[in-house]
């Protein structure tokens, strides 16, 4: 088995649809599998997989286990030689794994490939994190700190050696983490411009989860703690409920502008409010 493709699903079912739809009409020279870890969607996308998508290994967890816990499901029920992290909210255009599962045979010291994101309109998203100029990684094969954990391919070998993602993060920052302790095993990262990915981004946090926002901050808190000690989470903990307060006044002042007519900004208040809520709770009892 050439590519394991592990994608976490969490009430995304078309976009999901579509992201399947995507990898079998443009995957042909290799062998792969998917596993589909759904963290306890409730907008039917588990039957959505069962009845249209039977070669998919659909994997039901009872709970949102979060991003982390669920990759890592996957992981322990791949095959594949190379894993790729897959977000349900991409499109893969034609020949994209191909050329990163072959970027990775020729390359021995990579232990994990980017693709090159894309928004919808086909304008470049940000795909690769330090050591180079966008223009550069829009052209050229490029060695990065880290990827993305939309569109993540990694050695198999490499996870036998550092381990599975840290599944004390939930949302966001956990393939910061990973991709630092790869680097710090001696692997290089590299993104591949010529592997190209569509990717909408953000669909949780666009749906307004006050939870998903939530986790998302304290991912943060604690990387910075794991990596940078309590002295420096102190410091960001206090950066951030700066700018959460910053964001909750803007929405509290264009719920009012509207007279109240705005359910979605009226969301936004109670989104943030949360955040800080838990920001300062959090603060206080660590």
């Amino acid at each position: 088995m050439d590519l394991s493709i592990i994608i976490v699903s969490y009430n995304t079912k078309d976009l999901l649809k579509e992201c399947l739809i995507s990898i079998y009409k443009n995957i042909s020279q290799i062998k792969f599998e998917i596993l589909v870890v759904d963290n306890n969607s409730r907008d039917g996308s588990p039957l959505m997989v069962e009845k249209k998508f039977s070669k998919v290994k659909l994997i039901k967890n009872r709970e949102n286990k979060g991003f982390a816990a669920a990759n890592n499901i996957g992981i322990k029920k791949s095959k594949g030689k190379y894993l790729l992290l897959l977000n349900s909210d991409t499109l893969v255009l034609p020949d994209s794994l191909e050329e990163m599962v072959k970027f990775m045979d020729r390359t021995p010291e990579a232990g994990v490939v980017g693709g090159k994101l894309l928004n919808p309109d086909g304008s470049l998203q940000s795909f690769g994190r330090g050591r180079s100029l966008k223009q550069s990684r829009e052209r050229e094969i490029k060695e990065v700190t880290w990827v993305e954990g939309s569109c993540l391919m990694v050695r198999r070998e490499v996870v036998n050696k550092i381990g599975l993602m840290d599944e004390n993060f939930f949302f966001y920052s956990e393939d910061m983490d990973w991709c630092r302790r790869i680097r710090l095993a001696r692997w290089k990262i590299f993104v591949l411009p010529q592997a190209k990915i569509i990717h909408y981004g953000g669909g949780s946090i666009k749906r307004g989860d006050s939870k998903i926002i939530s986790e998302a901050y304290q991912s943060g808190y604690y990387y910075v703690k794991k990596h940078f000690g309590k002295f420096a989470e102190a410091i960001y903990r206090n950066v951030v409920l700066i700018e959460i307060s910053v964001k909750l006044l803007i929405w509290v002042l264009a719920y009012l502008a509207t007279l109240g007519k705005r359910p979605d900004f009226a969301q936004r208040v109670i989104i943030y409010g949360k955040a800080a809520k838990a920001n300062l709770w959090r603060k206080k009892s660590s």
